[in-house]
Order: C-alpha cells, then structure tokens, then sequence
C-alpha cells in the first residue's frame, strides 16, 4: 500500500476523532452514510460534477463544517496521490481507504478505524 495514500487516511481519521470528542453523532448511521458517500462520489469512484455537500448529517452547523473540512482535504490529496501512482481501479483505491492497518488513537486508551466511521463495503 502506498505510504502517502495511508498517511492521507490517517490525517482524515485523526482529524475525525477531534470532530467526535465534540460531535458524538458523528457515529450515527446518517453521518456514516453521508460521509461514505461523499467518499464514495469524490474518491472511490470518483464523479467529474462531484461537489462536497455543506451538510453531512451532524447537528451544528459547526460539526457539519469540520466534516466537510476534513473529507475535503482527503478527497482532494488522497485522489491527486492515487492518481499520481496511476491508481484508478475503484476497488484498489476501496481497499487503500479501507486499510485495516491504519487506526487513530482515540485520546481514551483506545483506537478508531475507518470502519468506525465509514462502515465497511466489500467492493464497489
């Protein structure tokens, strides 16, 4: 797995954690799902008219803000890299967001995953 492409996931869970230890709903399934999808969308299987939505299901217009922060800055780095390396297969750039071996520390003892944020797809 490329090294840059997991520093960029680690940077967007990071950022996440310090969004949850302020917006706990940014577990529930709707943020989950809207967050995927704009990974999805902008990522993945990445869509030439994609625009980040202003809202991604978080209850403050705050906790809607630092979401769309920080999915922004993965989107945009993360893909500029894939594309660099010539990764355009959406199931390889799929198992590169979905890398098990990158977790965050949760500031409490514990880790957090992209799973934890974004559930998990087999393929796409």
């Amino acid at each position: 797995m490329d090294s840059i492409l997991r520093s960029e996931l680690l940077a967007l869970l990071e950022s996440l954690v310090t969004v949850a230890h302020k917006h706990n709903e940014i577990f529930d399934t709707e943020v989950r799902e809207m967050m995927f999808e704009a990974v999805h969308d902008g990522f993945l299987k990445p869509q030439p008219s994609f625009v980040l939505a202003k809202r991604s299901g978080m209850f403050s217009d705050e906790g809607n803000q630092e979401v769309r922060e920080a999915l922004g800055r993965y989107i945009e780095c993360a893909g500029a890299r894939a594309t660099a390396i010539g990764m355009f297969d959406p199931n390889e750039r799929l198992a590169a967001f979905q890398d098990e071996e990158v977790q965050a520390d949760d500031h409490e003892g514990g880790t957090l995953e992209q799973e934890d944020f974004f559930g998990w797809a087999e393929t796409i």
